[in-house]
């Protein structure tokens, strides 16, 4: 999705279903498996997301559930196999 100059002070998007995104920047914060919060400083991948967008005051902000999350090493959310 890519809104230029359109001029919208707040955008909500629900339903949204994405196989993968990458967040470069922000604040990631996860309640399951475990609850923690870290500020993103290099590029995360969400996998298998479902929820909901808002957008106002230059901040987006997606709320829902993902089956994994990679970032520098760390994976949140499979059990790997070996």
């Amino acid at each position: 999705m890519q809104l230029e100059n359109s001029g919208l002070d707040e955008i909500k998007v629900s339903d949204l279903i994405m196989s993968d995104f990458t967040a470069n920047n922000g604040v990631l914060k996860t309640e399951k498996p475990q609850t923690m919060e870290a500020k993103i400083s290099s590029p995360a991948k969400v996998y298998g997301f479902k929820g909901s967008m808002d957008y106002s005051n230059g901040t987006a902000t997606i709320s829902g559930t993902s089956s994994m999350i990679q970032a520098n090493g760390l994976t949140i959310g499979i059990s790997q196999i070996k």
